[in-house]
């Protein structure tokens, strides 16, 4: 069983003239620090202790935030947040860390996200579809088994042939894409509008102009929309840990006869249910995939047909 995490987040801690570097302790602010970890692609865990010792070299030790590391098809991409401006001197020595190891470099503050050294181009695959990402956009968190969710997402909504699908917190086109490629004419809706640039872009560099994107805000009524009059026969939606309470009279309007819920914390999918299931439909399939290895979450996958 593939248990590693492509995507980490480590935080960062000052301490003593240094910064240590490791995981957050259970609902706590207190950061553990760790030379390795195995739940994450060896690759990455193998680049903890260097991270630290650059990390230990900048000036701006109280400017920093944390760090992401993201496994790409092509490479490691590192994420390092920061507060202000970093130096010339810092900028040059985490320029050369990346260059050095082959990685590519992106820093994030207040004012937005910029990259700095990217060698090679940013992407995962399902199957032969290529999804382009840029470090900080959403991504499931371990390759082999996002790839069974899709597979299985698709299975399970089994839209026929030539229905349209809405597809809500779309995200850079995780489930659109395949579904597009599948036949079905999408529509893939979010709201980060940095994302749906990145979705849009992945349907045209797959050839997939069946899948559409569009950004708007899912917490107030997106039913007027003009892409939301056309009607849907069906519906997968992959919420973040809120889940998605304030979609649900939305999706009742739209009332379409199959709707997929994609969920990574089963209480809040168990809370919107009740919406559902008080709307008229009923649950026709409930699964888990443990997305999660060595933690107390999961990812769960819930089917409503309508009654």
């Amino acid at each position: 069983r593939q248990i590693h995490r492509r995507v980490p987040r480590l935080a960062i801690r000052r301490q003593g003239k240094g910064v240590a570097l490791g995981f957050r302790r259970h609902q706590s602010h207190e950061l553990v620090e760790i030379d390795h970890c195995g739940v994450l692609a060896p690759s990455l865990s193998a680049l903890i202790p260097p991270l630290r010792a650059l990390l230990n070299r900048l000036q701006a030790v109280r400017q920093l935030g944390h760090l992401e590391l993201y496994q790409a098809a092509e490479g490691i991409a590192l994420l390092l947040r920061h507060g202000g401006a970093l130096s010339n001197r810092d900028l040059d020595s985490l320029l050369a860390f990346a260059q050095e190891r082959e990685l590519a470099l992106f820093l994030q503050d207040d004012v937005g996200r910029r990259p700095l050294h990217v060698p090679f181009p940013l992407y995962y695959q399902i199957d032969n579809i290529k999804l382009s990402f840029t470090p900080g956009d959403f991504i499931q968190i371990n390759g082999r088994l996002n790839e069974q969710l899709v597979r299985q997402a698709l299975a399970w909504l089994a839209p026929e042939p030539g229905q349209a699908v809405l597809d809500l917190f779309c995200g850079v086109g995780n489930f659109s894409l395949p579904l597009a490629a599948a036949g079905h004419p999408v529509v893939g809706v979010e709201g980060v509008m940095e994302m749906v640039e990145q979705a849009r872009g992945n349907a045209e560099d797959n050839d997939l102009p069946g899948a559409r994107f569009h950004r708007a805000d899912l917490a107030a009524d997106f039913t007027a929309e003009s892409w939301a009059r056309q009607g849907f026969g069906a519906v997968l939606l992959d919420p973040g840990r809120a889940g998605a309470e304030q979609v649900m009279p939305y999706l009742l309007k739209l009332s379409p006869r199959r709707l997929l819920y994609v969920s990574c914390n089963p209480a809040t999918l168990a809370r919107d249910s009740e919406a559902l299931l008080a709307g008229g439909y009923r649950l026709a399939r409930l699964g888990l995939i443990d997305m999660f290895p060595h933690t107390a979450h999961c990812e769960a996958m819930a089917l409503f047909e309508l009654s």
